[in-house]
């Protein structure tokens, strides 16, 4: 495989991790088996691409503007509006 798709040492473009990620064999047979994967990053791959807008700017107008959070919203503020 060309590019390690798990090494933080450089850079992979999208297109270079869906190309590099059809190369892997699978590790089971779909539905025999289930585990985590990087399933989330090939949908964010994917919404990126249908909608033409970068993830993180697509995310903070559909979810995270509309629930009144931002960047720098604080973790132990999220964890004190839930009680």
């Amino acid at each position: 495989m060309g590019a390690n798709l798990l090494s933080r040492d450089r850079d992979v473009t999208a297109d270079e991790f869906i190309r590099e990620l059809g190369k892997i064999p699978l590790a089971s047979q779909p539905g025999t088996h289930w585990e985590y994967s990087i399933s989330t990053d090939v949908l964010g791959i994917l919404l990126e691409r249908v909608t033409g807008t970068r993830l993180d700017r697509l995310l903070d107008a559909i979810l995270f503007k509309p629930l009144g959070m931002n960047p720098d919203y604080p973790l132990a503020q999220m964890s004190n509006d839930r009680q």
